[in-house]
């Protein structure tokens, strides 16, 4: 569930933040707005004050010095601001930066079933959006709230000049400006609805260049993609040209209201200050002044409000960051029961049922089962089967809809979960890899007094004569897109990295999610023959739709219909002549035909 914050609250938010972290920003953003209220009230005096002077015979050196007096003013007050302009732009990005940090840190820590959740996901989006440019409003907030404050002073100051003049004149341009604002509002309203129509085609044309970049040039070749690609490029584009053109004519239409308001303003202005020229009410000087004192005074309004309306969006902005950072979570990470680190574990499954945020459908549906200490425990069945949904219950990455996981008969959602995942060292079906040295991808450390460890899991997981290869040794760097002279593994490789990686951490329980995927049926075999030295002193649970590394543990699960179908050993199941034979035989087939198609 997530919380709802108001524009107060928002802007009270920002303001704690920036008290906190960097108070002197504060202080800025008001002198900033203070001397740029100053720039423009004299300029604004300083024409019609000049006049003044010529007109009461004032003497040149006079004149000269106020001429002088008003630029030193102005210039003190221009080199005040750009100066600051200049300091308070590391201050804006650093609390930016903290924001975005916030978010990262919520999305790398928050629960695991949130990350599978559309809505989360969407808040996730829409919060990193707003956070990834100087432009964006957990940034420009701060010239936004500048700029209202400095119109607030110059808009009060033009107000006490004006004072003399018909209220008519000021009403005409306060109604003026407000039309004009009104108009402008409902076009930042529409753009504002339209974010999503917008980012859906900046989404679809960063899609279109992504499958176009090297990575997917052999396919792009071999399959003769390359007009396919220029045809949906050209589609999405008259889609987004016409988006364009509807918001090109409704800022066209906004900027001809306001040269018709602006008309109307100065005509109504002209008319009454002429008039009381003609009859001598006011001077030349002061006809200047208050002819430019109205005129600004107008614009300011309106400059006013259009600030407001974009306060107001900014705020709204800043309450998708708040939102996404103040989600609320079930898994206990601060709090619950610690398990005790030297205690074997046992995990039972007593009537688990699951099924997805925003899905209906179970996938899996009354499970049970039991995993004891240094056990191993295949899981098979085929794609889609549930098998990877069982394996995140056990991890805890998900709670069950229906039924407990208990872990040495306490239920897990009881326990601490971060301490609960330092049981567990796995190998997932999905996986990044860091542009970084081998040694740092297995030891996900910067330290590097255990070069003898690396090598060792390197050796189990068959990858070491690969890395002693490389002219750094597992001080290589890998990922060629960052590192351009890195080496690249292959996808059978790049699973051994992550095999070394988790056998490193040397956990209770190793987790072996399709580890041979990407793996021939040779290799496959290898890893199958080191099953049993992988795996000493850990509770090994190895998951596979491929029935031959099911002979290396004590018991298999078999996944299907939502549930287990089977379960037993290697030949108890065979023996059974159920799911399982059948798939085992039919898989035992295609390999033997592979295997001696290879020796031929």
């Amino acid at each position: 569930m997530k919380k709802k914050y108001s524009t107060n609250d928002n802007i009270k938010f920002m303001f704690n933040l920036a008290w906190n972290n960097q108070k002197s920003l504060i202080f800025i953003l008001i002198i900033m707005a203070i001397t740029t209220a100053g720039i423009d009230i004299l300029q604004l005096y300083f024409t019609p004050q000049i006049i003044k002077m010529v007109e009461n015979s004032q003497d040149f050196t006079t004149i000269m010095l106020t001429v002088v007096v008003f630029a030193v003013l102005i210039f003190v007050c221009s080199a005040t601001k750009e100066s600051l302009d200049l300091r308070i732009l590391p201050k804006k990005i650093y609390i930016r930066t903290l924001m975005l940090n916030q978010c990262i840190e919520k999305f790398l820590s928050m629960d695991y079933e949130m990350t599978l959740d559309k809505n989360v996901l969407d808040l996730s989006e829409k919060a990193n959006v707003n956070l990834e440019g100087n432009d964006k409003a957990t940034e420009h907030i701060w010239l936004t709230m500048k700029d209202v404050l400095y119109l607030l002073i110059s808009t009060s100051v033009y107000l006490i000049l004006l004072a003399r003049l018909p209220i008519f004149i000021i009403l005409v341009s306060i109604i003026a400006s407000l039309i004009s604002f009104l108009y402008s509002k409902k076009l930042k309203q529409w753009k504002y609805d339209n974010r999503k129509t917008q980012a859906k085609f900046e989404k679809e044309f960063n899609y279109i260049n992504s499958v176009s970049s090297h990575k997917h040039a052999k396919d792009i070749r071999m399959f003769g993609l390359g007009n396919w690609l220029e045809d949906i490029y050209d589609s999405v584009f008259v889609l987004y040209d016409d988006f364009m053109n509807k918001m090109g004519n409704k800022m066209l239409m906004a900027d001809f209201l306001d040269c018709v308001f602006n008309l109307l303003r100065n005509s109504v202005t002209y008319y009454y200050l002429i008039n009381f020229a003609v009859n001598g009410k006011i001077d030349a000087s002061m006809f200047l002044l208050a002819f430019s004192a109205q005129t600004k005074f107008g614009y300011d309004v309106q400059r006013l409000f259009n600030f407001f309306s974009v306060l107001f969006m900014e705020a709204k902005d800043i309450a998708t960051v708040r939102e996404f950072v103040d989600l609320e979570e079930k898994f206990k990470k601060d709090g619950g029961i610690e398990l005790n680190p030297d205690e074997d574990i046992t995990i039972k499954f007593e009537n688990v049922g699951y099924k997805y945020p925003g899905s209906d459908e179970f996938v899996l549906k009354n499970v049970n089962f039991q995993v004891n200490p240094q056990e191993k425990v295949a899981v098979v069945g085929l794609n889609g089967s549930g098998k990877t949904t069982l394996i995140k219950l056990l991890i805890g990455f998900l709670d069950p809809t229906e039924g407990r996981v208990l872990v040495n008969g306490i239920d897990l959602r009881e326990l601490n979960r971060r301490k609960y995942y330092e049981i567990f060292s796995a190998v997932f079906q999905d996986y990044s890899i860091l542009p970084e040295t081998i040694y740092m991808n297995v030891t996900q450390s910067k330290s590097t007094d255990d070069v003898k460890g690396v090598e060792k899991v390197l050796k189990l997981a068959g990858l070491y004569d690969k890395v002693k290869g490389f002219p750094n040794g597992v001080f290589n760097t890998i990922e060629k897109d960052i590192y351009q002279d890195s080496p690249v593994l292959s996808g059978g490789e790049t699973q051994k990295l992550l095999l070394a990686r988790a056998l490193y951490k040397n956990s209770k329980f190793l987790i072996l999610d399709e580890p041979t995927a990407a793996l021939d049926p040779l290799a496959e075999r290898d890893l199958y023959n080191k099953y049993n030295e992988l795996t000493k002193n850990h509770t090994s649970i190895f998951i596979s739709h491929r029935m031959a590394s099911t002979r290396f543990c004590d018991y298999i699960l078999l996944i299907e219909n939502k549930g287990i179908e089977e379960r037993g050993t290697h030949e108890e199941l065979m023996e059974k002549g159920g799911t399982y034979k059948y798939l085992f035989d039919t898989q035992a087939k295609y390999y033997r035909e592979d295997y001696n198609a290879k020796e031929s």
